[in-house]
């Protein structure tokens, strides 16, 4: 009952999240959360643009994908740091005007630089913020694979433990009284009611189109003077992108 409703509040891009090991007779509850998104990128990919190269991986091997690519030099909201590149693709907004989405790709310098970058980036939220206080239009050319990933976290339990969010999981310290009622138990002890395990799973798809097709393409034109130097943006080697509510 629990994979159906996953599988129904995510439009079935996510089908399985528990298993039959994961409940027994202990199991008082099941908490879940579903999160689905779905954008049109504001400014589309032409897909006849759409063309075959070489994606490098960090072990040092190759594999051929399809590259999203900009045919004219569009102007972007871009980010040139040290050792790694900031691009945002806005999404196309929805009902409510007033909230927009876009996707931030951060693009290492160095083909095995994804760690580094993440490293910086998660460094503290101010950073970050400052990182998108820098980004400015310019014009750029993009080559961004097409991709589809899947994650799955089993234990996520653990690593809210480092971040400081144990007392949930502590069945002697968690009291969850005017939430739960606890079950009477042998020797008129009762059994607390916490959480033992925390999964966690995530499945993004990116084409050309964003999620869904958009009817209507956006050209952004410079101004008068010169030009702003070109920003070769070549997503060919590991990278890390969010998706965040401006």
């Amino acid at each position: 009952m629990i994979n159906e409703w996953v599988k129904k509040a995510t439009k079935n891009l996510i089908d399985t999240v528990t298993s039959a090991s994961d409940i027994d007779a202990t199991t008082d509850l099941v908490l879940a959360n579903a999160v689905y998104f779905k954008g049109a990128w504001l400014v589309p990919f032409d897909s006849y643009r759409t063309q075959r190269s070489s994606f490098h991986r960090l072990d040092g091997g190759g594999a051929e994908t399809e590259f999203m690519t900009t045919g004219n030099i569009d102007f972007m909201d871009v980010a040139c740091l040290d050792g790694f590149k900031v691009l945002k693709l806005p999404y196309k907004p929805g009902a409510d005007p007033w909230t927009r989405y876009s996707m931030f790709v951060f693009l290492p310098d160095a083909r095995d630089g994804l760690s580094t970058v993440v490293d910086v980036v998660t460094a503290s939220p101010a950073y970050l913020y400052g990182i998108l206080a820098e980004m400015k239009r310019k014009p750029v050319s993009i080559q961004l694979p097409k991709f589809e990933i899947s994650f799955s976290w089993s234990d996520l339990k653990r690593d809210l433990g480092r971040l400081g969010l144990s007392l949930p999981f502590s069945p002697e310290a968690v009291d969850q009284r005017g939430m739960c009622k606890e079950d009477d138990v042998a020797g008129g002890a009762r059994r607390p009611t916490f959480m033992s395990k925390v999964a966690h799973k995530a499945v993004v798809k990116v084409n050309e189109a964003g999620t869904e097709a958009a009817a209507v393409i956006v050209h952004s034109v410079g101004g008068g003077g010169p030009p702003p130097d070109l920003v070769e943006f070549t997503a060919d080697h590991p990278f890390t992108f969010f998706i965040m509510e401006e």
